[in-house]
């Protein structure tokens, strides 16, 4: 096995979004869990993510519930993060709108 992933899919309204260097910021910050809320992360934000998780080892939990503002290649790149990546343990994406049969079958391969 790889990390524990949930998946949903429940609207929230966006507000405001961090920039790729403050997401890149908190990544290099955190310990061992992180967690965004939901109007803060968008798919250059997912992106930068997953660019920092192919070489993370200490991150065990990601949080990106009800993350609507990233979509099909965000999450795309996160699964394909999840091939090399194999610390982390925990991936929370319930509520996430962009979660569909593509997206699923992605994170089914990571």
């Amino acid at each position: 096995g790889g990390p524990n992933i949930f998946c949903q899919h429940v609207s929230m309204a966006p507000g405001v979004v961090l920039a790729r260097e403050e997401v890149l910021e908190r990544f290099h910050s955190a310990t061992n869990d992180l967690e965004f809320d939901p109007e803060q992360i968008t798919n250059d934000g997912c992106i930068v993510l997953a660019e920092g998780l192919r070489s993370n080892q200490t991150l065990i939990c990601l949080k990106l519930a009800g993350c609507d503002l990233i979509g099909v290649e965000g999450f795309k790149a996160l699964a394909e993060a999840l091939k090399i990546n194999k610390a982390l343990n925990r991936l929370d994406l319930h509520c996430c709108a962009g979660i569909g049969d593509e997206v699923c079958k992605a994170f089914a391969e990571s």
